[in-house]
């Protein structure tokens, strides 16, 4: 699968991205989400309600969406798909726009 079309496919029904390896520790979250757009051509808006934080991952041979839907998760963030385009920004700004 090429890049570009990971981050199209995200959100669809049994999409499985390619498998990451990371190990942080301390991390701005901004910087994971860096990294993924880096190794997967994956295309994120990080929205200004996303603030500087620390974060520990440990993952080994998961798929990178699994991977980001877990770290979102635990830090109440969650994604808006438009296109190849993913919008990161707190859970409470995505239900409020909703």
């Amino acid at each position: 699968m090429q890049q570009p079309d990971q981050g199209r496919r995200y959100g669809s029904p049994g999409f499985v991205g390619e498998a990451i390896n990371l190990n942080v520790v301390n991390a701005d979250i901004r910087d994971i989400l860096n990294y993924i757009t880096e190794q997967y051509g994956i295309n994120f808006v990080i929205d200004s309600s996303v603030a500087a934080v620390p974060v520990t991952v440990n993952v080994q041979d998961v798929p990178w969406n699994f991977a980001l839907d877990a770290l979102l998760r635990a830090n109440k963030l969650g994604v808006e798909v438009n296109g190849n385009i993913l919008r990161v920004a707190t859970s409470d700004t995505l239900a409020k726009e909703a």
